[in-house]
């Protein structure tokens, strides 16, 4: 699908992807205030509303000529206000670009690299750490390790060990390199998104009161094995406004274009829950490794919550070398 683009003064083109229109974004053919009609869509943007472009021209404050001769006072103040998220946002995005004098950082770096994109940004030691005193400055080249959610593990000169960055603080090279390697780096960076969950459903089995028995399969889009994969599974209730989620790991490994189901190991002494695939629980059992642990084809939590929507999705996985 095509992206429509519309230019002052010129006639409209298309770009072929959203990867094509980011990079045309980046290099500057494409100005904030470009207007944008996304695939499948009947509605125009400017191009600065739309989420992941990064601008080189960033003069936003500049408005299209409206096709009407006059209006009323009124709807360009309307205009005005409600133009002003869309400003911040824009700002944010001049906030994270590097100016075009300062393009001569990317040469010669790594695509496994990137750029600290603020003036200062903020590191952890843990993803779920509060942030530390020291921080990194704006056009550092830093070693991009790997991704846990929204956060790069990153090292640094400057850095005793790894530290954790949000994303937003960094421009990471591979997304601007070829179509080929940069699907190879997606796959390692972004390897969650390549788990889909189907065939969701849930109830309350009287084995387990008071668990809530979740069914689902896991299918692994990618072309390698992946494992470490951790789901988040939202329970909300819209009547009541109630929203809950759980983060659970599950053990095992999904072969490359697989599906397979997720299941409980309950041990009734500890009470303890592991979740594991079921064809690593089939692996354990033949090696006598269950012991006493009893095994549910499903996801048993305690939730504690009175929910009628269910959002399970893979928040975090890893390629199996």
């Amino acid at each position: 699908m095509s992206w429509k683009i519309l230019k002052e003064k010129s006639d409209p083109f298309f770009i072929s992807s959203k990867e094509e229109l980011i990079r045309e974004a980046y290099i500057g053919t494409i100005s904030p205030v470009d207007l944008v009609l996304e695939p499948q869509t009947q509605d125009w943007c400017y191009a600065y509303e739309i989420e992941g472009l990064q601008f080189q021209d960033l003069d936003h404050r500049r408005h299209p000529k409206s096709a009407r001769k006059k209006y009323h006072f009124v709807l360009p103040l309307l205009l005005f206000l409600l133009s002003l998220p869309m400003l911040g946002a824009a700002w944010n995005y001049y906030q994270r670009t590097p100016a075009k004098e300062e393009l001569h950082f990317f040469t010669n770096l790594e695509e496994n690299q990137g750029i600290i994109s603020r003036r200062s940004a903020p590191i952890r030691e843990d993803p779920s750490a509060s942030p530390m005193p020291s921080t990194l400055a704006q056009n550092e080249t830093v070693l991009l390790e790997k991704k846990y959610k929204d956060q790069y593990l990153i090292r640094h000169p400057s850095l005793p060990t790894a530290m954790w960055i949000d994303e937003e603080h960094i421009i990471p090279l591979y997304l601007f390199t070829n179509p080929k390697h940069k699907e190879e780096w997606s796959l390692f960076f972004d390897t969650h998104t390549r788990i889909q969950v189907h065939n969701l459903s849930w109830s309350n089995p009287p084995k387990y009161k008071p668990l809530t028995a979740f069914y689902l399969q896991l299918q692994n889009t990618s072309p390698r094995f992946v494992h470490h994969i951790e789901l988040a599974i939202t329970l909300q209730n819209p009547s009541t406004q109630m929203k809950k989620t759980t983060t659970i790991s599950i053990m095992g490994n999904i072969e490359p274009a697989n599906s397979v189901s997720i299941g409980t190991l309950w041990d009734p002494k500890t009470q303890e829950l592991e979740y594991v695939t079921e064809s690593h629980y089939k692996e354990m059992n033949e090696r006598n490794q269950i012991g006493d642990r009893q095994w549910s084809p499903s996801i048993n939590l305690d939730v504690q919550a009175d929910f009628s929507e269910i959002i399970v999705q893979a928040v975090f996985a890893e390629i199996q070398n």
